[in-house]
């Protein structure tokens, strides 16, 4: 499903990923040494979630109340590298997370190890965003001789215009689909568990999962 990026959600997310980058593990070892590349993963994983929280309302999956909750957990800043919210999104009793690849060419929805034996969720959600991070830091630079708000929306407006979100689907953590692998380049740093895209269920096995009655 083809969304095209909401210019709140790219502004916001932008927001999102300077006011915490130092507040943010730097998970791989290109963030560490590649402060850029930080912001850019926490930005491109911003706008998969809020892309997909929006979908959830427009699919009437939650209430203006419900979103607006939803939103401000989303962008809140939690200090300290060890702090972290504990799931995305949640609707019902079921805990989502949304993992969001920079590429509609991706292959895996990829869960670190740690994350997945010490935050468990209900449900993990994929969304790919069509914005490298060699668009990211034109993009930037950009922004470093803007010098008014007009400027700035500009600049925002131009880049979203090319800019897409797929969400491509979802997978039950209960699924036996679910594969561990060790250090290969679509897990080169440490034990993840993971899944082709090709094989995650469409949403609308979603929308039935989450709004059928118990």
């Amino acid at each position: 499903m083809l969304i095209s990026i909401n210019e709140e959600d790219f502004f916001n997310s932008l927001w999102f990923g300077f006011a915490s980058g130092t507040q943010t593990f730097p998970r791989t070892l290109k963030s560490k040494d590649y402060y850029l590349f930080h912001i850019y993963r926490i930005f491109i994983g911003k706008i998969g979630e809020l892309t997909f929280l929006r979908w959830l309302y427009n699919s009437n999956l939650l209430s203006s109340e419900h979103y607006n909750e939803h939103l401000i957990n989303a962008l809140s800043v939690y200090y300290g590298q060890s702090n972290v919210d504990s799931y995305d999104i949640k609707i019902k009793n079921y805990t989502i997370d949304i993992k969001t690849v920079p590429s509609f060419f991706y292959k895996y929805l990829i869960i670190p190890q740690d994350q997945w034996s010490n935050q468990k969720k209900d449900f993990y959600v994929a969304v790919a965003v069509n914005f490298s991070i060699k668009e990211f830091t034109k993009f930037c630079e950009n922004l470093s001789i803007c010098s008014s708000k007009k400027d700035i929306i500009s600049s925002i407006q131009t880049v979203k215009s090319d800019t897409n979100a797929k969400i491509i689907g979802f997978l039950p953590r209960n699924s036996s689909l679910w594969e561990q692998a060790v250090n290969d380049k679509y897990c080169p740093e440490k034990e993840c568990i993971r899944v082709e895209l090709s094989l995650l269920e469409p949403l609308e096995n979603f929308i039935e999962t989450v709004t059928k009655k118990v």
